[in-house]
């Protein structure tokens, strides 16, 4: 859905505008102030996680904290646009491997971790920090060469334009036409009873997707909790990589 078809959508549900009736100068531009104002809004909500995007990249060079970013800002790792959040993070190496699925913890959690004598394994984990201009994500222990990591994250609104596309669909296209709405509503004085019916169903419409999302969190880890989990150190008393 694009820019242009969200703001018309949010004039009429907040009866200002018919539905053969088309935008004039000044609403397009109060629509896209209230728009981003919106956006920028709910960028620091990181319950409101709608732009899910996957990447599966190549690890540069071995070492346990990579930036995570546009190709602008020279980060380690180039993605398409600077992660809000990281959901879920899987380590490979060649086709044929299984999967180690990353749990995400804290900062602290992340540097206190080292391998005892004659540990074998240590649980796998990765800590992230949203900054400007790039992101960054820490390991328990080096990523080695040959692995790949694969990234599910979301990434944060930019300030749009009228012809703009948005990467929204269904309830989180709902959301953001009813929070612009009830903006738009306030802004040009509609009675309370329409600002606060709107209000209402943008409240609901976030409040479900902050619900699905909480479910979607990678759950912090409480231990050894089996092979699928862990870093092996194959070495015995090497120190512990990734493959």
């Amino acid at each position: 859905m694009n820019v242009r078809q969200v703001i018309t959508s949010a004039y009429r549900e907040a009866g200002m505008l018919g539905d053969s009736s088309p935008l004039d100068g000044e609403r397009v531009n109060v629509g896209l102030e209230k728009l981003n104002e919106l956006l920028a809004q709910l960028n620091l909500d990181s319950s409101f996680s709608a732009n899910s995007i996957v990447a599966e990249i190549p690890v540069p060079a071995p070492k346990r904290e990579y930036t995570l970013g546009e190709a602008a800002n020279s980060p380690d790792i180039v993605l398409s646009a600077r992660p809000a959040d990281v959901v879920s993070l899987y380590v490979r190496a060649g086709v044929a491997a299984s999967p180690i699925r990353l749990r995400k913890v804290s900062i602290s959690d992340v540097l206190e971790y080292s391998l005892p004598l004659g540990a074998q394994a240590i649980p796998s984990c990765f800590a992230f920090q949203s900054t400007f201009p790039n992101a960054i994500v820490r390991f328990n222990c080096d990523v080695q060469p040959g692995a790949v990591l694969s990234f599910v994250f979301y990434s944060q609104f930019k300030e749009v334009a009228f012809n703009d596309e948005l990467p929204l669909s269904g309830e989180y296209q709902t959301c953001v036409i009813y929070g612009l709405a009830s903006r738009l509503a306030a802004r040009y004085g509609r009675p309370q009873d329409v600002i606060g019916n709107l209000d209402a169903l943008y409240r609901e419409a976030k409040s479900s997707i902050a619900a699905r999302n909480a479910n979607r969190r990678p759950l912090r880890h409480a231990g050894y909790d089996g092979n699928e989990y862990n870093i092996y150190n194959l070495g015995g008393n090497a120190p512990a990589r990734f493959f």
